[in-house]
């Protein structure tokens, strides 16, 4: 399994946290915020200038299919290991 997290961020922005915090997920950068609109995450709340994303969770399938997707108002809303392994294992 692969684990990515996607951010408005600028991408040396992105390595320098990764870095820091030894994160052991991919984080890609959306700078320009096409992914962000393309996955329906942009926040409404977020400043129109900037690329907001709201809080996700996405499970693609090996065909890159989107197979199941939480999106959440609050960052800390997000759906627990156990819910995305049911999803995995039914």
């Amino acid at each position: 399994m692969r684990v990515y997290a996607l951010s408005g961020d600028r991408a040396e922005t992105l390595r320098s946290l990764q870095s820091e915090l030894g994160l052991a997920v991919t984080l890609l950068s959306d700078p320009t915020g096409e992914a962000i609109g393309e996955f329906g995450m942009r926040d409404p709340l977020g400043l129109p200038h900037e690329n907001t994303a709201r809080a996700g969770t996405f499970l693609i399938d090996r065909q890159g299919n989107v197979a199941q997707r939480w999106l959440a108002a609050n960052y800390r809303q997000r759906p627990s290991p156990d819910e995305i392994l049911r999803q995995l294992i039914p």
